[in-house]
């Protein structure tokens, strides 16, 4: 993201807090779902197919732009900054992390997606649906996060997130002079001052830089970490790291000799004996049941640490 302002440095902090308590606490509840939501434990993919990564790569060619907004003349400042505005807010992956880190805090299962049963079967097209809106991913979130006596998190969220602008911006539905920000559908024409959007665009960007650290940091965190958790059925589970990704993903070994695992590359997302279940959790191929002992087992071997 963009170089941090002072005003987003305040910002800054105040997110930071807020996310290193909520990351903090779901690895502390459920840590091994933990690992799977930090991982987007998904199906596998081969070559370039997570847009996640895409929209990455997107902020930075947005932030070029940014760079020169001090010889921008007039609205364009506000153009881009919007565009990164909506997109940032649009991002499925972002909130199918907070989904999952809300439900590790609440002791629940990782699930690969939180959000299926928003989603609508398109008529007479079985293989299509349409995905939940933003807006709709954003109340579900906050339902969590209330259940989970999260108080904080529609405070944060609120604090950029407008649902008003998202709208308008995205359907082409404004106006911009040279002191507001003007929208006229879904209700009575409306407007907000352009100091008001710079402040939500400031914010937002304040956000997702502290975000993607904190995912990083616990990703290179894992480096440091003993490397096997023995599990309560006689599994191990292996953390599966490098010194430039950190966590890249994850073996699970059972007492038969049989192991599965999950990796995520930037172009390859593999895993064998994982298998996704319809409401979106994972489970594993154990093989022959008869042959599972009573004893931690790696590759076959018996575990000693």
């Amino acid at each position: 993201m963009k170089k941090m302002t002072t005003k987003q440095e305040a910002y800054r902090e105040e997110y930071r807090e807020y996310l290193m308590e909520l990351f903090s606490k779901a690895w502390n509840t459920r840590p091994i779902d933990f690992i799977y939501t930090l991982l987007r434990v998904s199906g596998v993919q081969y070559g370039h197919w997570d847009p996640f990564s895409e929209i990455l790569d997107a902020f930075e060619d947005y932030n070029k732009f940014l760079d020169f907004s001090d010889t921008l003349e007039g609205k364009a400042p506000f153009r881009v900054g919007l565009l990164m505005y909506c997109q940032a807010i649009e991002i499925t992956a972002i909130h199918e992390l907070f989904a999952n880190l809300i439900r590790c805090c609440s002791g629940q299962d990782f699930v690969i997606k939180p959000f299926i049963e928003s989603q609508k079967q398109k008529k007479r097209e079985p293989l299509y649906y349409i995905p939940p809106s933003a807006n709709t991913k954003v109340k579900i979130l906050k339902e969590l996060a209330l259940k989970s006596n999260d108080l904080k998190f529609q405070e944060i969220f609120d604090s950029f997130y407008n649902d008003q602008i998202r709208n308008s911006f995205v359907h082409s539905d404004y106006c911009i002079t040279s002191d507001e920000y003007r929208w006229t559908e879904g209700g009575p024409p409306s407007s907000v001052s352009l100091e008001y959007i710079n402040e939500l665009i400031t914010r937002t960007f304040a956000f997702f830089e502290v975000l993607l650290q904190a995912w990083k940091s616990w990703l290179i965190w894992f480096n440091n970490h003993p490397k096997y958790i023995r599990l309560p059925q006689y599994e191990v589970f292996e953390l599966l790291t490098n010194e430039t990704d950190g966590l890249y993903g994850f073996a699970m070994h059972f007492s038969n000799g049989q192991r599965a695992y999950f990796e995520r590359y930037s172009e390859v997302v593999d895993s064998r004996n994982l298998t996704l279940n319809k409401d979106g959790s994972i489970n594993f191929f154990v093989g022959d049941l008869s042959k599972l002992e009573m004893e931690w087992k790696v590759d076959g071997k018996v575990f000693i640490g």
